[in-house]
């Protein structure tokens, strides 16, 4: 079984990056738009707010590369049961449960 992908290693992989960083550019963009738009526009912007604008680009950052990651890591944990599936000629895929909702009376 193949180890588990480090962290740092898939984060700033060449397909983690050429992903997140365009999500992280859209929406820090937009969020720095809305929320300090009017502060740099009219040259009133502070180093707080050069901040603010900062972690406006890196929480998306963040929050992308951690689904990737995640994705990933349920890939690896996954890849060694896809190979006995392709032998045999079942999907690769799960299954995912069905959940069943019962009402109590």
């Amino acid at each position: 079984m193949d180890p588990e992908p480090g962290l740092f290693r898939t984060v700033f992989s060449r397909g983690s990056l050429s992903k997140c960083v365009p999500i992280a550019l859209l929406v820090g963009t937009i969020l720095s738009l809305v929320n300090q738009g009017s502060l740099i526009a009219g040259g009133d912007a502070t180093v707080a707010t050069w901040v603010r604008v900062f972690v406006n680009y890196l929480v998306p950052f963040c929050v992308s590369s951690a689904g990737y990651f995640s994705g990933q890591r349920a890939i690896s944990r996954t890849g060694a049961n896809s190979s006995s599936h392709a032998a045999t000629g079942r999907s690769q895929t799960r299954e995912q449960p069905v959940l069943e909702w019962r009402q109590h009376r």
